[in-house]
């Protein structure tokens, strides 16, 4: 995602500052979320592939020896790394949210 874009159209006292400022804001946001990030990316990726996992195996596919088990593995896979990249973006939109006020007002 491009924040740098997005802080200019919703932060419009942003349209004249500097790269290097609005870098500035993002690593922070970014530094300050990680630990958020990391739980929220690992969350997900088990909330999906577990519930997966277990009703494969109670249909009978052998774990990570059927082709149809791991064709699904990947696909929960593929959609949990997805929406954790979803959730990163709200989080760290959501910490922007909170730094650029705090330094304009």
């Amino acid at each position: 995602m491009n924040y740098t874009e997005w802080l200019q159209v919703n932060f419009s006292s942003l349209s004249q500052a500097s790269s290097t400022e609005t870098y500035g804001y993002i690593k922070q946001a970014k530094s300050d979320t990680k630990l958020l990030r990391s739980f929220v990316g690992i969350a997900m990726l088990l909330a999906l592939i577990l519930p997966s996992n277990m009703i494969l195996s109670s249909m009978g596919f052998v774990p990570f020896e059927s082709l149809i088990y791991w064709f699904t593995f990947i696909i929960v896979a593929l959609i949990s790394t997805e929406l954790s990249k979803k959730a990163e973006d709200k989080i760290i939109k959501t910490k922007l949210k909170k730094i650029i006020p705090a330094k304009y007002t």
